[in-house]
């Protein structure tokens, strides 16, 4: 541990004396390796050198990024960009890292460039045994790996940079002594972070809770119950920008953590960005597709995309095998954007008791859902507006006119009986008396396609209007409220 913060928190001092050293490592999907660490610790042991991780966690790089020495939201750099951050930091090497594991073996190359040339000085490529998917095994191998390194680089490259180490004479006259061990820097573990998290917040101190996280992260950028606790808390506080930006870095670090990663997509749905986070959970599949959390999120993202039997499909599957409050909310608000309006009402009648923190997940999710859902319906009414004038009677029309008309009953029938949270019920009849209002000039365009009455049409192009600005003052109140 000692080293690690060695590593990322190099004093000042140091970083002025000592000449900087710049190490990426390129990180395949699958590989779960973390070399880059390992050598930078060996490095700040072995040599005179300050290492700088071309990482987001590396609080000396986001400095450098900070002060314009590197790009910002660059994750797997050009050589020409490794050379001229290189040139920046003043660097006079820098360390490519390349890493491919296949079963228990994993195969590094590591080389080294001297800042103002196109060729490595040296370039060493080796092949170790380890249980890639044990932490331990991988972590010895890792270290043992930079070891190596590290004596090669004594003997040739470096060995102008050999870090010297003073040893005092001792004193005959007052028998043998010893040089005490630095004053180990702790980290608070992630319960006791966890409490003054949680005291901080209930005392409405949200940035400060925000900055002690950033602080405890900084001083342990490895350590992943901090990290997560900083994820947790950042949604917790609806910041789900900053927590998706969060779980991307740390992805960077434990690209095979399942938690991470579905944190991630819970983020990027709440923030409407569903392909993104349809990306996202492509990888979660490959990794775990048996995984219930992984189904019930694929089932959000096609219930978000409208794909409505896929994501009925998803639900059941998990409903099958275990009750869930959340998929059955969810299987409630497909089956309503189905048209099934008493099916929809029967789940939501006999969704399982949930404690508070449940409830507001899946008020939260029933908002976005609902949003894009309003979207969709509200074009397609437009859509079936100028079909039933340019061809009254037309049955296109008025087939998509009666889905419609059946989706907004749906939603009608799951808004009235939703657990709202008690923060969320002003914003909530506001929804309600919306949604009512959509289903009223549903049921007028429904008309109108029918009979072709151009007053009809013009009434239910009003009360459109009219649903769709209740809808906006509704979500309005909605994002004041949170």
């Amino acid at each position: 541990m000692k080293l690690l913060l060695l590593a990322f928190a190099w004093p000042a001092l140091a970083a002025a004396q000592e000449p900087a050293i710049l190490i990426h490592q390129k990180i395949p999907q699958d590989s779960v390796s973390d070399i880059a660490i390992a050598t930078a610790q060996e490095f700040s042991t072995v040599f005179a050198f300050n290492p700088i991780v071309w990482s987001v966690n590396d609080p000396q790089f986001r400095d450098a990024i900070y002060n314009r020495l590197a790009p910002e939201g660059v994750f797997d750099p050009t050589q020409e960009q490794l050379e001229s951050v290189a040139r920046n930091l003043k660097a006079p090497y820098w360390v490519f890292i390349l890493v491919k594991s296949e079963k228990d073996l994993m195969g590094t190359i590591i080389s080294v460039y001297r800042t103002g040339q196109r060729k490595p000085v040296w370039t060493k490529t080796l092949e170790t045994r380890a249980e890639v998917g044990g932490v331990g095994s991988r972590v010895q191998a890792e270290q043992a790996l930079a070891r190596s390194w590290g004596f090669e680089l004594r003997q040739g490259v470096f060995k102008d940079y050999i870090r010297k180490v003073d040893i005092p004479n001792p004193d005959p006259n007052q028998g043998t002594t010893t040089t005490p061990d630095p004053t180990p820097i702790t980290v608070t573990d992630a319960a006791t972070l966890r409490q003054q998290v949680n005291t901080l917040i209930e005392a409405k101190k949200r940035s400060e809770a925000l900055t002690l996280l950033w602080d405890s992260v900084d001083q342990a950028p490895f350590d992943l119950p901090t990290r997560q606790l900083l994820i947790d808390t950042l949604v917790r506080l609806g910041q789900n920008q900053e927590a998706a930006d969060e779980c991307q870095r740390a992805l960077l670090i434990w690209p095979g953590e399942e938690g991470i990663r579905l944190a991630n997509i819970r983020c990027l749905l709440a923030l409407g960005q569903t392909e993104a986070a349809a990306e996202q959970l492509q990888e979660a599949e490959v990794r775990n597709p048996k995984s219930l959390a992984v189904i019930e999120l694929k089932g959000n993202v096609a219930l978000l995309r409208g794909l409505y039997q896929q994501a009925r499909n998803a639900f059941m599957t998990i409903l099958s095998q275990e009750s869930r409050p959340t998929v059955q909310a969810s299987l409630a608000l497909t089956v309503a954007l189905e048209g099934d309006t008493a099916e929809a009402r029967r789940l939501m009648a006999t969704m399982p008791p949930a404690d508070d923190t449940t409830i507001s997940e899946i008020y939260t999710r029933m908002v976005s859902v609902n949003r894009r859902a309003i979207e969709r319906l509200a074009t397609e009414l437009r859509e079936v507006l100028r079909l039933g004038r340019l061809q009254p009677g037309n049955q296109t029309a008025i087939d998509r006119a009666q889905r419609v008309f059946k989706a907004c009953e749906g939603l009608d029938g799951v808004l009235e009986t939703a657990r709202v949270p008690e923060l969320h019920n002003p914003s909530h009849e506001s929804r309600i008396l919306a949604q009512k209002l959509l289903t009223q000039a549903s049921a007028e365009i429904f008309s109108f396609v029918r009979s072709g009455n151009p007053e009809t049409g013009d009434e239910a192009t009003i009360s459109l209007g009219e649903a769709i600005r209740s809808y906006a003052e509704a979500d309005q109140a909605y994002n004041d409220e949170s």
